[in-house]
Parts: C-alpha cells; structure tokens; sequence
C-alpha cells in the first residue's frame, strides 16, 4: 500500500501543473454551472414585474458558453498529458516487474501479470477522469449551498443537514464495498491469468491432451469464486448502496419542495427564488448521485484493481 501510495504521489508531484489546472477547471465549470440556473431565477422574477430580459438571456448564453469552455480546455489538456502519463505508467510498471525473481514469476501466471501492467494503466487514467467528474460534483454541491442560503436560509439548512447525514453513511458503505471489490478484482484477475497462461501454452496443452483437465481443475473453480464474489458485490450494491442512496435523498427532496411550497405561499421567497432552490436541490441530487457512483464503482475499483 505504502509503494502504490508512493507512486501515485510521485505522478502527481512531476504533472502538478496538469493537476491543478484540472482542479481549477472543474471549480470554475461548477461557478459557470451555478450562475446558469442564477440567470434563469433573474429571468423569472423580471418577467413578473415585466422587466427587458434581453441583458440577462444574453448573460444566460455567455454563462452557458464559459460552462461548456472549461470542459473543452480539459479535454485539451487530457489530449496533452494524458497520454505521456499512460505511456510512462506502463514503462515503470513494466521495469519494476522485471526486477522480481525467476521464482516470483514462476509462481504467477504470465497472463496475469501482463493483464496487471495494462489493467494498471486502465485504471490509473479512469481515477484521472473520474476525479475530475467527483471534484466537479463537490464543488457543484459547495457553490449551490452558498447560492442557497442567499435566496433562503432555511432551504440551505436542510440540505446542509441532510449532507451531514450523508456522507457519514455513505463512508461506510465506501469502506464496506471496497472490501468486496478487491476480492472481487483479485478473482477476476486470476480468472483472466488462467485464460492467457492457457492460451500462450496451447500448444503443450494439446500435444499432452489435458484440456479438459485444464478446464476441471483450474478455470472451473476459478470462475466458482469469481462468481460468487461478483454475486455478493452486486447484491451489497442493490440492497445497501443504492437503497440507501434512494432514502436519503428522496427524504431530502420531500422535505425540501414542501419548505419551497410554505415559503412562497407566505412571500418569503419570489417565483425565480422557488424556481432556483427547486432547481437545485434537484440538482444536488443528480450531483450527490453522480458522486456516489463515480466514488463507488468507478474511483475505488479502479484503486483497489491497482493495490491487488
């Protein structure tokens, strides 16, 4: 753990520049992105005293355009250090796993080692992408609170209350998963060793005539435990994650329209400021959503696949 730590850290310190401007980029698309759904609340409430709205649609097209530029310049900026990060992944994977003794990998299958090297590099771009995807989500979720509590304190506290009670629960269904995943990962991973080892050797395979003794005591109870890994990951995933997911935040939404509802009938918030927080709680929602499933089952079994 402490050497895959160490690795991630030295990439991070020799591309800091990417990185950083990667983290800037999805911070300012979450602004742009706020500010967008802001303008439309303003649209709203100039229509009701019948003010021009010629400016503010023009603003509505000038923020929606800056929001689609930050993501534009990262995928430049992908298109520019991704691929020299990928290449060298490979070459120091590649390197270190030449240094091992002849009896490490006679004790490993050489299907499986070459499938670490590729899945690591795989893995090590999806937690690049995916971690700009979650840095944009929390910045998203940060910026509209802050909108919040200038159009309604008492909406803003809801959804501060309700994030306090999520990412608790959450963490401990990250911490749970992630347990199942890299068992899950190291099944797969064998699986697909015995399936290469296999193929590279065909031909003593035929010529000794024990393909079937090939399939019956190595790939059989290989895929058996790879199986009812992937069955117990999928089940955790329905049943825990995903309904406590739904819970939470329908619970959250309930309470949070009916607050907009009493508000407005009593004339504390305008037509736009109901629109706004409506917007985005339910924006928060897709935010929370997409944070969980890129946390879940894109960020965390990409590391645990690269620890295993």
């Amino acid at each position: 753990m402490s050497e895959f730590l160490t690795f991630l850290k030295s990439i991070i310190a020799k591309y800091k520049t990417y990185f950083c401007a990667l983290f800037v980029l999805q911070v300012l698309a979450s602004i742009w992105k706020i500010a967008v759904d802001y303008s439309i609340k303003e649209i709203i409430d100039a229509i009701q005293v019948n003010s021009n709205v010629s400016v503010l649609i023009m603003l509505f097209i000038f923020y929606k355009l800056m929001n689609h530029g930050m993501f534009f310049i990262t995928r430049l900026l992908d298109a520019r250090f991704k691929p020299t990060i990928m290449a060298e992944t490979v070459k120091d994977i590649y390197t270190k796993t030449l240094g091992h003794s002849l009896h490490w990998f006679d004790s490993h299958l050489s299907g499986e080692i070459s499938s670490k090297i590729t899945d690591f590099r795989d893995n090590l771009s999806n937690v690049i992408t995916y971690c700009c995807y979650t840095t944009h989500n929390l910045a998203t979720i940060a910026i509209s609170i802050v909108f919040l509590f200038k159009i309604s304190v008492p909406s803003a506290m809801v959804m501060l209350v309700f994030i306090i009670i999520y990412t608790p629960v959450i963490f401990f269904l990250l911490k749970k998963q992630a347990v199942l995943q890299e068992k899950y990962t190291a099944a797969e991973q064998e699986v697909v060793g015995i399936i290469n080892d296999s193929i590279a050797n065909i031909f003593s395979i035929k010529v000794i005539g024990n393909t079937w003794m090939e399939l019956k005591l190595k790939l059989t109870p290989a895929l058996l435990h790879f199986q009812n890994w992937c069955r117990a990951l999928l089940k955790f995933n329905a049943y825990w994650v995903d309904n406590a997911d739904t819970i939470m935040v329908m619970t959250m939404n309930v309470a949070q329209i009916c607050l907009l509802a009493y508000l407005y009938q009593n004339g504390q918030i305008t037509a736009g400021g109901f629109a706004f927080a409506a917007m985005t709680t339910l924006n928060i929602h897709g935010d929370l959503d997409s944070f969980l499933s890129n946390l879940l089952f894109s960020i965390n079994p990409a590391i645990v696949s690269m620890r295993v």
